[in-house]
């Protein structure tokens, strides 16, 4: 618990009586375990966001030895991962920057620096014109690549950091 109030981490304790326990019993098919995802979906229709941290946890290898208020040696970490496994040129698409005239495709062709506030930028061209954009706000167009993935992975650790 002091560790988690060191790093300035938000925190819930939920205290349960032993009476209140049931034993349970494994789910060890795959037909008991998508009958159980239907049963709670059903019921709980943010269901879907438990993905969104499923799917973290498989970059915790990535961010080993980085500690969660070390915000640099995340995104480093971020840059490094993204620039060894996205394959550039990407069409994209904006799907949050703000500006005056309105950017709907952009060709990402590289990862061009990091921002404190934005994050990592991304270097492209929108017709004939350079831009650097925030990756947060760009999604692949093609959502069968290993791009889209990637990009919508990190949008979300943005999202969440």
């Amino acid at each position: 618990m002091i560790n988690i109030l060191n790093e300035g981490l938000d925190y819930e304790i939920m205290i349960s009586d032993i009476s209140e326990l049931e034993t349970a019993t494994k789910r060890d098919s795959k037909a008991n375990q998508q009958a159980l995802r239907v049963r709670l979906e059903s019921k709980i229709y943010w269901f879907h966001l438990f993905e969104e941290e499923v799917k973290s946890i498989k970059y915790a290898k990535l961010f080993k030895g980085i500690r969660t208020n070390d915000e640099y040696g995340l995104f480093e970490k971020w840059e490094d991962y993204l620039s060894d496994n996205l394959e550039f040129p990407i069409m994209t698409k904006v799907v949050e920057y703000m500006r005056k005239e309105k950017i709907k495709e952009f060709k990402l062709l590289s990862l061009d620096d990091y921002d404190d506030h934005y994050g990592i930028l991304g270097l492209g061209k929108a017709g004939k014109e350079t831009i650097t954009l925030p990756l947060c706000d760009l999604e692949a167009v093609d959502k069968s690549s290993k791009n889209y993935e990637l990009l919508k992975d990190y949008a979300v650790f943005f999202a969440n950091k």
